[in-house]
């Protein structure tokens, strides 16, 4: 019984030192994949700010040819100027979409790293229970 004590102190300090690497792990994963949600984040919206100020662009352009051909505001120049602002808007929505998965992918991963974690410190308390059991009865 004697030589239980030092091995079930070992184990326990082990084990909390372990638990503290994989919280440790825990933490640097969140924080990279914050940091990759981030970039995504910001690299959406400098490009529907891009997309914003191309529609723009394109529809000052083609006004000023609208004007110099002398169509007015009616009819086909107005439906030219919609189907461009529409297109602006699928292409909006398309890259809010591919960019929410991707979002997605990285939560799910995120998810399952954190499952296996758990996974693993319930192995390794396991591990020490039958270990400690293992020396107290010898």
């Amino acid at each position: 019984m004697a030589s239980f004590a030092p091995a079930a102190i070992m184990s326990a300090l082990e084990f909390a030192q372990n638990n503290r690497k994989r919280k440790a792990e825990q933490s640097a994963m969140n924080a990279d994949a914050q940091m990759r949600i981030r970039q995504i984040r910001q690299s959406q919206e400098i490009e529907a700010r891009r997309r914003r100020e191309r529609l723009k662009e394109t529809m000052a352009s083609q006004r000023a040819r609208f004007g110099a051909q002398g169509i007015g505001k009616g009819g086909s120049a107005q439906a030219l100027l919609q189907g461009l602002a529409s297109r602006t808007s699928r292409e909006e929505a398309d890259a809010i979409e591919a960019d929410n998965r991707a979002i997605g992918r990285i939560n799910e991963r995120l998810l399952r790293k954190r499952r296996m974690n758990l996974l693993e410190e319930s192995q390794a308390r396991t591990r020490m229970v039958f270990s400690r059991m293992g020396k107290g009865l010898r």
